[in-house]
């Protein structure tokens, strides 16, 4: 009897919306993105919000969207951990095939999410860089532009950005030792990926304006933080070879 090749699944896409005091931002993002992959060629999703030790009424927004959409689910953090940290839980908790992290202020244009969602397949990774650096405030333009050409210049990626909404497939992710916990473990994603020769494509997203400077970043602790990650991560990848 002859056999009949089986279909691999379908793709299903993992949403990380990282929150830290975005109740007025969270439900406009949570529609654009439902109509975002309703565009794309994902079945299915899923919404995992992690609500950053918000005191502003995100909890209760983000709660209302999940008793009304069974593919919202919340994580409430008891303590503000990070952008990255939002990125490592929302990892544990996914279950699609691909994931991507979205900043909750609703800064990344619907239509470039679309976009985003549309590449699937194309490449194993996707990274955006963005097309209207004019959006972002100077201060957030300088720290991105010296983060990027740091970490290309001390890995070799050739990256235009690292902490972009990126397209990751879930089973690459999962496989690799993340260790970082700062800002930088986006960045160290997109750097064990591309160094392992995963096949890469780059894509411009558009940013709503953001006349204020809304980063973390800045906190001594951050910068700490990062600079001592930045440095295990050379001397692991570098120097140890």
């Amino acid at each position: 009897m002859r056999q009949v090749p089986s279909q691999p699944p379908p793709h299903t896409i993992s949403v990380v919306v990282a929150c830290h005091n975005e109740a007025d931002n969270l439900e406009p993002l949570y529609h654009g993105l439902i109509r975002a992959v309703a565009a794309s060629p994902f079945k299915d999703c899923e919404i995992l919000i992690i609500d950053d030790a918000s005191t502003d009424a995100t909890y209760d927004k983000a709660q209302a969207l999940a008793s009304k959409d069974s593919r919202v689910r919340v994580i409430r953090n008891a303590t503000n951990q990070g952008f990255g940290a939002s990125l490592r839980i929302g990892l544990s908790q996914a279950h699609g095939t691909h994931l991507t992290v979205l900043p909750g202020d609703n800064e990344i244009a619907e239509e470039s999410v679309a976009s985003l969602l549309n590449t699937v397949g194309r490449a194993d990774l996707v990274t955006c860089y963005s097309a209207t650096p004019q959006a972002r405030h100077l201060v957030r333009r300088i720290l991105s532009r010296a983060f990027t050409e740091t970490n290309n210049l001390l890995f070799g990626c050739g990256q235009k950005y690292f902490n972009g909404p990126n397209l990751f497939r879930v089973d690459q992710l999962r496989a690799l030792p993340l260790r970082c916990r700062s800002l930088l473990f986006n960045a160290e994603a997109v750097i064990r990926l591309v160094r392992r020769g995963c096949s890469l494509y780059q894509m411009g997203m558009v940013t709503r304006p953001q006349p204020q400077i809304r980063t973390s970043a800045l906190r001594l602790t951050n910068l700490r933080a990062v600079i001592s990650d930045t440095a295990k991560l050379f001397w692991e990848l570098r120097m140890r070879g």
